[in-house]
């Protein structure tokens, strides 16, 4: 079932929460929805949401689950509507409620949101990202999290995050010719970057080792202070340019000989001569430095 968990200047005072990132408790909803138990009937919430005077609220925190089989509300016409920006909205999204990721990053990029993170949670069925994303260009987080496909940029090209500070890409894939540079585009043109999280990302031209396609890239991020990079196979990235601001390196390169990937153990380690906090497993090679 869904609900909505918000907070503004006018109401009560909302303890702020731990980075979604970091919490463990995303399967139960918190304590204070509108389908907490005993559970409200799914009519009555219609009534209540029909009634609401979305024109006149503001819903800065928007936090979003949805149960399978659950028509979810509020719906995007409702997103549209509200009256304020909407600073921060995450969901944790079904296969049943994929079709409607379109329709939310268009009406969060017109609400110019700030921090958006989306948890998909079918690893059999991948969501498809619609291009809007791109025009989400007020973000400072973004988060990706489960097995979705990234799109392709618009055409007209993409100007980049410029108030983007933390990226994280978990089991995102990319399966387009030029995908590589994409992502490369992507880090690159978000100058107030600080942490970047990027494991187990998928980078090729076809989803078939027949005609499968491999796109070296590589991380452009000079005012980095945090990565994290962990990859099961060969996608393609290279460390090919210096990270002088980074302070702490997670890095996991799983089979580096079969994939081929030896060199970028080296390479890796050459450009991150800055940190004070490393921890690197290269499967039999594994080093771990704290200062």
């Amino acid at each position: 079932m869904a609900g909505a968990s918000s907070s503004s200047s006018s109401g009560r005072q909302v303890e702020e929460e731990a980075p979604v990132a970091e919490r463990d408790d995303l399967v139960s909803p918190p304590p204070d929805m509108l389908d907490n138990n005993p559970p409200l009937p799914l009519d009555m919430l219609d009534v209540i949401f029909a009634r609401l005077p979305f024109e006149q609220l503001s819903f800065p925190n928007l936090d979003i689950w949805f149960t399978p089989g659950i028509f979810p509300k509020p719906d995007v016409g409702t997103l549209e509507r509200w009256a304020a920006p909407v600073r921060s909205f995450t969901a944790r999204v079904g296969t049943p409620h994929y079709h409607r990721i379109a329709g939310w990053l268009h009406a969060l990029a017109r609400k110019r949101v700030e921090k958006l993170i989306l948890r998909f949670g079918d690893p059999f069925e991948c969501a498809v990202l619609a291009p809007g994303l791109f025009s989400c260009r007020a973000l400072t987080r973004l988060e990706l999290h489960g097995f979705c496909l990234m799109p392709r940029a618009p055409p007209q090209g993409f100007g980049g995050f410029p108030n983007l500070a933390t990226l994280v890409l978990i089991d995102v894939i990319s399966l387009f010719v030029g995908c590589g540079a994409q992502l490369e585009r992507l880090i690159s043109t978000a100058p107030q970057l600080r942490v970047l999280t990027l494991d187990s990302v998928m980078v090729t031209a076809s989803h078939t080792d027949a005609d499968a396609v491999e796109e070296t890239w590589t991380i452009r991020a000079p005012n980095l202070r945090v990565l994290k990079f962990s990859m099961d196979m060969d996608n393609g990235c290279r460390f090919t340019e210096e990270l002088p601001l980074l302070e702490e390196a997670f890095i996991t390169i799983e089979d580096p000989i079969e994939f081929g990937t030896q060199d970028l153990i080296i390479d890796s380690l050459r450009r991150i001569t800055s940190v004070k906090r490393l921890s690197f497993d290269a499967d039999t090679v594994q080093v771990s430095r704290l200062g």
